[in-house]
């Protein structure tokens, strides 16, 4: 664990690092397996006042993803390589800690966990983040080559979004309502109720 808990003389937790927390984000073939990655998971779950250190071995592991893949060139599927990365990481985080976690039991989710259930709002919200940028095919590394930080991923997606059209900006909204959909117990069924509600 890279964070510890530490009680200050107002009552309120803080966190500090270890050198742990500034490891560069180049590692060996195991430091990007999805154990490993599962661990990161569990750190973001140990505690929502994260820093910037353990977002920015998330990229890190996007990054290795993206490289050990050639063929993947186009954003939807860049995306979709880190997200199934994750998906098998948070099965691990969660079923390590959690004695039979719920699971979804209809729709295209049937067996998989209610992630949603068991993980942070700061993780879910790295997660997003990193999947959705790809997804609008953002580029995770500045012109020199060094990596991009969270303040820099989110400024971006702001600058980018402030440029579309409002129906540019409507049709960017999909992957959100289909990720939201995709976290309650029927997705086809809650996308049917929220396409009924935009025509009253």
């Amino acid at each position: 664990m890279l964070y510890h808990a530490m009680n200050n003389t107002d009552g309120s937790f803080e966190t500090v690092d270890s050198e742990e927390e500034n490891i560069p984000t180049t590692g060996t073939d195991n430091s990007f397996s999805v154990e490993n990655t599962a661990e990161i998971v569990r750190e973001f779950n140990a505690i929502d006042a994260i820093k910037s250190g353990t977002f920015n071995k998330l990229v890190a592991i996007a990054l290795h993803i993206l490289q050990e893949g050639d063929g993947i060139a186009q954003s939807a599927l860049r995306a979709e390589a880190l997200a199934a990365h994750l998906d098998e990481a948070e099965e691990i985080a969660i079923t390590d800690s959690v004695d039979n976690p719920e699971r979804y039991a209809n729709g295209v989710k049937a067996g998989k966990i209610k992630t949603a259930l068991y993980l942070s709002k700061t993780y879910k919200h790295a997660r997003s983040t990193l999947v959705n940028f790809l997804e609008q095919g953002g580029d995770l590394l500045n012109s020199d080559g060094s990596v991009k930080g969270k303040t820099a991923i989110e400024k971006e997606k702001k600058i980018k979004r402030e440029g579309l059209s409002p129906e540019e900006k409507l049709l960017s909204l999909v992957p959100t309502v289909i990720a939201l959909a995709n976290q309650t117990a029927y997705p086809n069924a809650a996308l049917d109720n929220f396409i009924n509600q935009l025509r009253g």
